[in-house]
């Protein structure tokens, strides 16, 4: 029965009813279903809309539905059984093949009577019930368990045994991905009310089994991680979403904090996080997982973890070659960087948009202060580095490394109030982007002074002078969100994450 057939034959005559007499005082009943149609779709949508709805596809790649039971309706003032037969009608195409149903029972203000439930239950069609392979109920009360107990045999054996009894969300979490699910707040609040409860043996083994399975993202090769394309008609190529997501909050809640990428979170909440971002398990909101500090460290532990470092030992061999600081400047800061420089020949550039990043660096106006200008060095040092370590890497590489260097380098702006240098960056991130089997070796390697031929000096030049050094990723953006080479560089960064971050979402809808 479609959906104008279960108005005209259900709703209106109940409609007539309860309100006919004013209704065809109005307009004739002819006119009737034209006018109310609409307006009963739209009322019962909305009521529908919070109280059930699909979310998208559970571990095992079933249909997963949500249950809100705190939003159902006034029985005294709506008709429990043609909302029940409008959510069905909406969702008889997914109960066709195997689904799952996520039950949320608390704080339900209007109750449907035992009699109503029981009917239901025997008006669904059997592949309702076939098709159903498990109904997580969580936060039930001591006597609604009893309820289904008791009614055990009328209600089948068989059905009762595809019921989990669910404690609290963070048992929920190691049951069905709880990403998208978006929990009601007065659920969040009594949630509090039982965090503490036992975790069941079930969902103990079902945790095990999910944490001992290879996740899909920490230790997991880039070649893995970074091959999912382009967007269509850009130059921008994808990055696992995680990565996204831990930048952008820290773009949005992090440049102030100080000790950022030094101080850790506890590690109880670390592991917590990292499981969660591993294996697709639980809400990954980070705000609840701990807040900047955690965004922080997975970050770093995302690069850490990696099979092969994203910085090679012949990447800290060609550090060991790189210009140097060999003599003092009496007019310039080793903290000095060249992007300002920079950005005049840019400007200049601009208008036949033809010249390269190298060509750029080399056609800086020179510095003539003194013999052994660190500006002049710093140029040739970066010029190097481009064309050494940098452009050796895919595109892939070269673009998810421009985002987290942008982000350090937005960093380092606000050292005043943070604390963290450029050189305390590199110092902290060192260990993350290279490592080797002689740990003697990577701690010479780590040491982050400037103007020196080591991979931590390499990366306070790349930090230091960001915009010189990814010019070239950064134009790709720009080309890609078809603005002008006028935009802030931390603003471009920004759009390119959220356009990452749209193509994900995008994407995971397509997959639904």
């Amino acid at each position: 029965m479609d959906s104008s057939t279960v108005l005209k034959t259900e709703i209106l005559p109940k409609l007539v009813q309860y309100g006919g007499i004013f209704l065809n005082s109005i307009v004739p009943i002819y006119n009737l279903s034209t006018i109310a149609i609409p307006l009963i779709n739209l009322v019962l949508s909305n009521c529908i809309s919070p109280l059930f709805f699909f979310l998208g596809l559970d571990f095992d790649s079933k249909p997963l539905l949500i249950f809100s039971a705190c939003f159902l309706p006034d029985p005294k003032t709506h008709d429990y059984d043609l909302l029940i037969k409008l959510i069905k009608e909406k969702f008889d195409n997914i109960v066709e093949s195997d689904y799952s149903v996520v039950l949320l029972a608390s704080c339900v203000k209007n109750k449907p009577s035992l009699g109503w439930l029981l009917s239901t239950y025997s008006s669904l069609d059997r592949i309702y019930k076939k098709n159903l392979k498990a109904l997580y109920i969580v936060h039930a009360s001591f006597f609604s368990k009893l309820i289904f107990k008791t009614f055990t045999p009328i209600i089948s054996f068989k059905f009762y045994k595809k019921i989990f009894w669910v404690g609290n969300l963070y048992h929920l979490k190691f049951l069905v991905p709880m990403k998208s699910i978006i929990v009601p707040q007065q659920i969040k609040d009594y949630d509090l009310t039982v965090a503490q409860l036992k975790v069941p043996q079930e969902i103990l083994d079902k945790q095990s089994e999910l944490l001992t399975q290879k996740g899909n993202l920490f230790k997991i090769s880039l070649t893995e991680l970074l091959y999912g394309g382009t967007i269509p008609d850009s130059k921008m190529h994808l990055i696992p979403e995680p990565i996204i997501d831990w930048v952008l909050y820290l773009y949005k809640n992090g440049l102030n904090v100080e000790g950022l990428f030094r101080r850790s979170p506890g590690s109880i909440k670390l592991n917590e996080a990292k499981n969660e971002y591993n294996c697709g398990i639980g809400s990954m909101d980070l705000d609840d997982l701990g807040g900047v500090h955690v965004a922080a460290v997975l970050l770093k532990m995302f690069f850490r973890e990696l099979p092969r470092p994203v910085f090679s030992t012949l990447d800290a061999k060609v550090a060991r070659i790189i210009p140097k600081f060999d003599m003092s400047c009496d007019h310039h800061d080793p903290t000095d960087s060249i992007d300002e420089f920079f950005l005049y020949a840019k400007k200049k550039s601009m208008a036949s948009d033809k010249i390269s990043s190298n060509t750029l660096v080399n056609n800086i106006a020179r510095c003539t202060c003194c013999e052994s200008c660190i500006l002049e060095t710093e140029k040739l040092r970066i010029e190097f580095i481009k064309a050494n370590i940098l452009d050796s890497k895919p595109i892939q590489v070269r673009q998810l490394l421009a985002h987290v260097f942008g982000l350090l380098y937005s960093v380092s702006l606000n050292s005043p109030v943070n604390k963290m240098t450029s050189s305390n960056l590199a110092l902290v991130w060192a260990p993350s982007l290279y490592f080797s089997d002689n740990p003697l070796s990577d701690v010479e390697m780590y040491a982050a002074g400037y103007g020196t031929g080591s991979l931590g000096s390499v990366f306070i030049s790349l930090i230091q002078n960001f915009q010189t050094a990814f010019y070239d990723e950064i134009t790709d953006m720009n080309y890609s969100l078809d603005q002008d080479h006028a935009s802030s560089v931390i603003s471009t960064l920004v759009k390119t994450l959220y356009t990452l971050k749209n193509a994900h979402l995008n994407s995971n809808n397509q997959n639904f």
